[in-house]
């Protein structure tokens, strides 16, 4: 009789756990509403941002490199600094040079005033040379460039 006692407590055990099972589905299915409610608020929201990250500026830097007129008038503004310093205007840009080694301050001082002559160009040089040049001197090279910042929003592209 203690095996039927068994086999019945195993039965209603059976019994009693499939009353649970509904309920317990049921808790189940309604955790899974709410984290798929959660995910969707989390999508819009992501939805969201990228639709103002669109509208954030966007900022480009313009290189032209200055036309060759430009160059003409930087090189007899240039010359006028000092006599000991030679400023040519070349389709490379402008050449400054000079053959006395003690014109290096005055060398120098033609190279750093380059910048202040006009505003928006920016200079880079392509080549110095000090000391040990053709004829003992200095020589520079330097090309101008005009820079310009394009602004437009992210999303117009």
């Amino acid at each position: 009789m203690s095996k039927a006692l068994s086999q019945s407590k195993v039965y209603l055990e059976i019994a009693r756990l499939g009353g649970i099972a509904p309920i317990l589905v049921l808790l189940c299915a309604a955790i899974m509403i709410g984290q798929a409610a959660y995910a969707i608020h989390d999508l819009l929201a992501a939805i969201e941002d990228n639709r103002q990250v669109d509208q954030l500026p966007k900022f480009e830097l313009q290189r032209k490199p200055v036309n060759s007129s430009a160059y003409e008038l930087y090189a007899s503004t240039l010359s006028r600094l000092t006599s000991k310093i030679q400023v040519k205007a070349t389709a490379a840009g402008l050449e400054i040079t000079t053959l006395e080694p003690q014109a290096f301050p005055e060398f120098l001082y033609v190279i750093t005033n380059i910048q202040g002559v006009q505003k928006g160009i920016v200079w880079e040089a392509e080549e110095i040379c000090l000391g040990k040049c053709a004829g003992g001197g200095a020589k520079a090279i330097v090309k101008g460039m005009v820079e310009e910042i394009q602004v437009s929003l992210q999303g117009d592209q």
